[in-house]
């Protein structure tokens, strides 16, 4: 068997959206007078926002307003990147690189719908090395469930045995886990539980050190 697909997830993995994205909930909820505690955080990290809504709804029920929540923490969020930009991860232009020097298929699967996506793309200046094969509104269920790294595999014509898939958060590991695939996991802000490590083909620290292992895994099945 031949790896030929790299599935790559976005906020967290390729770029510092996570930070934003974390910074947003707990500045949203100081504003309303509460805490945004870490683990409700973990539990939503990667999954849609209609999953993180759902968590975040049950949470903050007898808080505050949900819906002024909502509301604050994606204007904060929106306003943090269009102000200072989206950082763009250490080695991921590398990783590009290699791709491209391997004829190994390289595409997005992201939880993040289709218009942010987008917008992430160019204000990180990936857009035109990378495309967005699958966002998150363009599946039925979202992670963990297999969906988009299987709608991604359909794309590019290959078989899930086929595909390395690199991941910050765990909902996306064990996404493509469940689709049969190669995980890498690269934490952005949550560490791994031993369930995730386990199911994990390696845990690494950086892009860079993931990049060693895709080489690695490559070699096996060459």
């Amino acid at each position: 068997m031949r790896i030929s697909a790299l599935i790559l997830d976005l906020d967290g993995t390729l770029i510092d959206t996570e930070t934003v994205s974390k910074n947003a909930w707990e500045q949203a909820a100081r504003e309303l007078g509460f805490e945004f505690p870490q683990a409700l955080y973990a539990s939503i990290a990667g999954r849609s926002i209609a999953s993180a809504r759902r968590k975040i709804k049950s949470f903050i029920a007898n808080s505050a307003d949900f819906d002024r929540f909502m509301h604050i923490a994606h204007d904060i969020y929106i306003n943090d990147m269009n102000t200072n930009g989206v950082r763009v991860n250490e080695g991921v232009h590398e990783i590009v690189d290699y791709a491209g020097q391997t004829a190994l298929a390289a595409m997005i699967a992201t939880s993040t719908a289709r218009q942010y996506a987008d917008m992430k793309m160019k204000l990180s200046g990936l857009e035109g090395h990378l495309h967005v094969a699958v966002a998150g509104d363009e599946v039925e269920n979202g992670k963990p469930a297999p969906d988009l790294f299987l709608r991604a595999a359909a794309i590019a014509s290959v078989r899930p045995e086929q595909c390395i898939v690199i991941e910050d958060a765990e909902a996306g590991v064990e996404a493509a886990h469940a689709a049969g695939m190669i995980p890498i996991m690269v934490p952005s802000t949550i560490d791994p539980s031993d369930h995730v490590r386990q199911i994990c083909h390696a845990v690494v620290p950086d892009l860079n050190e993931a990049l060693k292992v895709i080489r690695s895994v490559r070699d096996q099945f060459e």
